[in-house]
């Protein structure tokens, strides 16, 4: 069988609206140029030291907190899709003033409220992948939307590359117009019915509400609801080590390839986005077919091992191909973090609450990615540039053992309720 008949069995029979959000991802992929370009951004135009840009970034992803605490409340008690479309083209217009503007300190006012209006609409963009995909469908669903978006970003990331050191707000006015028809393609071939997301997940929803036993209601606080599935608590915890430390692409990546190739920094940068978007399109069907088996938390427990190795020998890195064999190897993590990380969020967490319960798993996880610029800055700063690969590695290995561990405990727990059920029946 062929890569490509293999792709199309893998993703044939999806719901028509995951093809839809495929073609819209992509685009919306292509123009993702703000976070991955913005330390670079800043570190040639502003002249600002690297930890104070480090702060800058820091500040400017703090509005994610808010915005990811709205987007779950809007989610869970309004449209998924309008609540999506208007986020994401605020979102837009927010990028498309920054053009306009000349002052550093108001363009960290109009990134902040860019990345405010994105995490309003996480929530509602997660929901509703899950919400239009039978259970049994969803790994591939959430498989077929990001390998578009990351098709999308390797051609648009050669772009940018090229043309960065030129003209630097091309990330401004590329991110804003893909932004523009992405919403497009989803206020008008999206038509959100409450009433058919319910007959598709019907029997999931049913099952849902067993499990509760009725005590979920909308008087529940989100939180106690939380606390009541520990082992998500402590999956989205260990979630937060593995978003500290794929948040060195974002900032210490960019930053490290400035330094050690400052002539073709821009150009090397995006030729690594590149590849990363290759491996993506090359690879995640065959390995979403390979680990559709295992749990989502035993997958985890494998990105934590692809992001250790990956990431760690940037410490000994000293050539640019090796940089591409590093990236090969975070890239596989990072496939697997993208196909199970919500899947398992998803399933542990009440139909009724599913909104708020990712938003809270994006908050704790983007908290982890806000305090990484302001640690890993003044280490960079000090002149100690590699040993944030290092601390990355040490980070990567703890967690990925203490997430087998609770993939352990997660399997004795399916194993205890289907012999209770059987008991029962």
């Amino acid at each position: 069988m062929t890569m490509e008949k293999f792709r199309l069995k893998l993703f044939s029979g999806l719901p028509r609206s995951i093809y839809v959000l495929l073609v819209a991802h992509t685009i919306s992929g292509f123009g993702y140029f703000v976070v991955p370009y913005l330390s670079l951004y800043l570190n040639n135009t502003s002249g600002m030291d690297k930890d104070i840009i480090g702060i800058f970034i820091a500040v400017s992803t703090l509005a994610f907190i808010p915005g990811v605490i709205i987007g779950g409340k809007l989610t869970d008690h309004y449209s998924r899709k309008k609540v999506l479309v208007t986020s994401r083209f605020i979102s837009a217009l927010c990028l498309l003033v920054v053009l306009f503007i000349s002052d550093f300190y108001v363009k960290l006012i109009l990134i902040s409220l860019f990345t405010l209006f994105t995490a309003i609409a996480t929530p509602s963009n997660d929901a509703l992948i899950a919400d239009l995909t039978p259970s049994h469908q969803r790994k591939q669903a959430y498989s077929l939307v990001y390998l578009g978006a990351n098709f999308g970003g390797g051609i648009g990331s050669l772009v940018a590359g090229y043309a960065f050191k030129s003209y630097p707000d091309i990330i401004f006015i590329g991110e804003a117009v893909a932004i523009l028809v992405f919403v497009f393609l989803i206020l008008t071939k999206i038509k959100e019915s409450k009433d058919k997301i319910a007959a598709l997940n019907k029997e999931e929803i049913e099952e849902s509400k067993r499990q509760e036993n009725t005590t979920s209601n909308d008087g529940e606080n989100s939180i106690s609801v939380l606390l009541k599935r520990p082992i998500l608590l402590i999956y989205i915890a260990l979630s937060a080590a593995y978003t500290f430390s794929y948040a060195q692409n974002y900032f210490c990546l960019p930053l490290f390839i400035d330094s050690n190739f400052p002539l073709k920094s821009s150009y090397y940068f995006g030729i690594l986005m590149l590849a990363n978007s290759i491996v993506v399109i090359c690879c995640t069907a065959w390995i979403t077919k390979v680990t559709i088996k295992f749990s989502p938390v035993f997958n985890m427990f494998i990105v934590g091992l692809f992001y250790a190795f990956g990431f760690g020998m940037h410490y000994m890195i000293n050539t640019f191909y090796l940089l591409v064999v590093a990236t090969v190897l975070w890239t596989v993590g990072e496939i697997l973090y993208n196909t199970n990380y919500t899947v398992f969020i998803v399933e542990k967490s009440p139909y009724e609450y599913r909104g708020r319960m990712i938003s809270i798993a994006s908050l704790v996880t983007r908290g982890a990615t806000i305090i990484n610029p302001l640690i890993m800055g003044k280490i960079i700063q000090r002149g100690n540039s590699r040993t944030v690969w290092l601390i990355v590695f040490f980070i990567m290995a703890v967690a990925s053992i203490s997430m087998f561990y609770l993939s352990v405990l997660e399997n004795r727990d399916r194993n205890l309720e289907l012999e209770a059920s059987i008991d029962y029946h």
